[in-house]
């Protein structure tokens, strides 16, 4: 939305006016995105099942980012838990294709 881009663009310099108008724009376009295009409450692990599903895509896919077979099943199976921290995203630009490819 380019009024919204251009209010954001200049953050530092607006109105109170212009920071509500900022604030308008952003409540109107999250209730349309929440009517329009709703974001199921799921664990990770549904999601991330839901992902290899709609990708196309084995378990096996995610071995690598997740630390192997066992692991992996560990985890898609809820046996498992995995820190959001550990997982090793950005070491291998080629994992998050695996994930991110259309």
């Amino acid at each position: 939305m380019r009024p919204l881009q251009e209010l954001d663009s200049r953050h530092e310099s607006l109105t109170p006016e212009q920071r509500e108008l900022a604030e308008l724009y952003t409540a109107l376009m999250e209730a349309y995105e929440d009517r329009h295009y709703p974001v199921p409450h799921v664990t990770p692990i549904e999601f991330l099942q839901a992902l290899l599903e709609q990708r196309g895509l084995a378990p096996s896919a995610i071995e690598p980012l997740l630390g192997g077979t066992g692991h992996t099943s560990e985890i898609l199976n809820g046996r498992q838990y995995l820190p959001h921290s550990s997982i090793p995203f950005g070491t291998d630009s080629s994992q998050i294709h695996l994930l991110n490819h259309s």
